[in-house]
């Protein structure tokens, strides 16, 4: 059995992804026979699962249900909209400022690319990191 230290954060984000998205695959369309997800979001690893999910199974496939959090530990929808210099993106519409998708995080406007996955997978890595010391 391995024993738990920081050793067990040296991964290759890639490869974890690939990992993570067979047993996606494998896990719910052939061993559970289901076309989608539902997944209840609070901010934190399970929205970061979510992309994932909707990456393999297609966006009209999974449906995330918002469930109320205070603070959340991992927040996917700041790190989104947060530029590399810590500015956020943002759009006024009708006098009020709403957050948005930094630009070069996305390929659609609503879906992470491969730049936004790696920051989202690198800022879950330094989370986890911080929660074993």
């Amino acid at each position: 059995m391995m024993e738990f230290s920081k050793d067990v954060l040296k991964i290759d984000p890639h490869k974890e992804i690939e990992r993570i998205n067979s047993f996606i695959t494998k896990t719910i369309l052939i061993d559970m026979h289901k076309r989608g997800a539902v997944i209840g979001l609070i901010g934190g690893i399970d929205s970061a699962l979510s992309a994932l999910c909707v990456s393999v199974l297609e966006p009209e496939k999974v449906l995330g249900i918002i469930l109320p959090e205070k603070e959340p530990v991992y927040d996917l929808a700041r790190m989104e909209s947060t530029f590399a210099d810590g500015k956020r993106s943002s759009f006024t519409k009708d006098g009020k400022t709403y957050h948005s998708l930094v630009p070069d995080y996305t390929r659609d406007g609503g879906h992470l690319n491969e730049t936004g996955r790696e920051i989202a997978a690198e800022q879950l890595l330094i989370l986890m990191a911080g929660l074993s010391t």
